[in-house]
């Protein structure tokens, strides 16, 4: 799989795209070494990715981090399908693919 592939994700009634940033990723990395219990990293690392995934598509992402974060907020299990589509960029496991 390739890094710069944009994955959908459905978010109420609003569709975003989400690809892989590397940026974004180092953000979220520093965001939770200086505080691993901070709610608000995840939030902030979903938000990058969309808004890479926008730019990635050529889509308008027209939200700040308050107005995408009062969006997703209202749906419940939202950070449950967010990282499932984050868990698709990550490698697959190498004993899992000699056992095949």
């Amino acid at each position: 799989m390739e890094l710069i592939e944009s994955k959908k994700i459905i978010v109420g009634d609003k569709k975003f795209s989400i690809r892989y940033s590397n940026r974004a990723a180092l953000m979220y990395y520093n965001r939770i070494s200086k505080d691993p219990d901070d709610p608000e990293s995840l939030f902030h690392y979903f938000y990058d990715l969309a808004k890479a995934g926008a730019e990635d598509e050529k889509e308008t992402f027209a939200y700040t981090f308050e107005e995408f974060s009062e969006l997703i907020d209202r749906v419940p299990g939202i950070f449950g399908k967010f990282m499932e589509v984050v868990a698709e960029y990550m490698p697959e496991d190498d004993t899992k693919k000699k056992t095949k």
